[in-house]
């Protein structure tokens, strides 16, 4: 009997229901499953958890205290721990886990909003499962971190008090479609090409050994031991003197500050110059920010360049009203830099909005510091 495109379609995704939990349950934490099922772990050492920074609410230039947007408080550290599990399925490039075929903890996925077991690839008809009998592995996948920051300060961040630790013949389960700049940075780290296990996404990864060390923190936190390790590990010899970096946002889909050629005449008077860090290779970023003593931007991932900064450096950030977040205050208050911060107008924009300020009242402000 023939077997049309429909019946076919149906006949795939009940053998793909087969394989599938069928009914998820969300845990919080992987170190929730280990406690409970301690025979599926090869081994697992615990790490030295350091205290959480003591975080004040950072004040805008004018001596106001800032107000962040709902959800952005600070969190605490993440209790630090290494251990190599057996057979865990890894689902997507968010780096969603699978444990005993039903257990899918939230942590990957920072909150439960971010995890919906009813979407692929929970219920796809289409995927295949690719098992790994080899190993460890070690993912460098979690939700959002494809994006610039989110790579450097919850990925190779994680990485801290792990690395020395993971054999020598880890791979290191990275997105397929790999930028340069990832690459760059995974050699900064000394992880080479070599050690890559390219992921596209389209398969479940069923893995026979499984090394897992959770996040640092909450995403948007940063902690002074772990940053300042980061920054050293990535941080080049500068080879200017001082510079003043303004870091434009013109190429990007909203945040940009309108009236930014207003605010550069004036800023260049001062000696500050203008950088679109997507016209820059990763290491021309490591350059450039070695020798920064002043970075001001709008809120962006541009400011996760301050990890480059070889001196103390003093970070401004202007805020757009509906995009009040921690993550570069929390960033440069993890790296013992100065932090300033500003709050301009909302402007329409069909992304997330733009943003304007009042650039003489903004300069005013900066002379009150005697950052310029």
């Amino acid at each position: 009997m023939q077997i049309g495109i429909n019946g076919r379609s149906k006949i795939n995704y009940r053998r793909a229901m087969n394989l599938l939990p069928k009914k998820p349950i969300l845990i919080q934490s992987v170190r929730d499953w280990i406690d409970l099922n301690p025979d599926k772990i090869n081994y697992i050492e615990e790490l030295v958890t350091p205290e959480s920074d003591v975080y004040s609410l950072p004040k805008t230039i004018s001596g106001e205290k800032l107000c962040l947007n709902k959800g952005q408080e600070p969190h605490s550290i993440f209790k630090r721990y290494i251990a190599e599990i057996k057979n865990v399925k890894l689902t997507n490039l968010h780096g969603q886990l699978l444990l005993e075929e039903t257990q899918i903890p939230i942590e990957t996925g920072w909150i439960r909003d971010n995890i919906n077991p009813s979407k692929r690839p929970y219920r796809n008809s289409f995927f295949k499962i690719k098992v790994l009998t080899d190993g460890p592995y070690f993912s460098c996948l979690l939700f959002w971190s494809q994006e610039y920051y989110h790579w450097h300060c919850d990925i190779l961040q994680r990485l801290y008090d792990v690395l020395q630790r993971l054999p020598n013949d880890t791979k290191f389960i990275v997105p397929y479609k790999l930028s340069d700049w990832k690459i760059e940075s995974l050699k900064a780290m000394g992880i080479t090409k070599e050690q890559l296990y390219l992921y596209d996404g389209k398969n479940i990864l069923s893995i026979k050994r499984f090394i897992y060390a959770p996040p640092v923190g909450m995403t948007g936190d940063n902690f002074s031991v772990s940053a300042q390790w980061l920054s050293q590990k990535l941080r080049v010899d500068k080879l200017s003197k001082p510079r003043k970096i303004y870091i434009s946002r013109s190429k990007a889909k909203s945040r940009h500050l309108i009236n930014e050629g207003s605010l550069m005449k004036i800023l260049e008077t001062y000696g500050f110059e203008k950088v679109v860090a997507e016209d820059l290779s990763y290491n021309e970023q490591r350059q450039l920010f070695a020798s920064a003593e002043v970075i001001v931007a709008p809120h962006g991932a541009g400011l996760t360049n301050m990890l480059f900064c070889n001196q103390s450096c003093t970070i401004i950030e202007i805020f757009e009203p509906n995009s009040v977040r921690r993550c570069y205050w929390t960033l440069a208050n993890a790296l013992e830099f100065p932090y300033y911060c500003h709050v301009g107008k909302a402007v329409e924009n069909d992304f997330e909005y733009n943003l304007s300020i009042d650039v003489t009242e903004f300069m005013t402000l900066l002379q009150s510091k005697q950052i310029v």
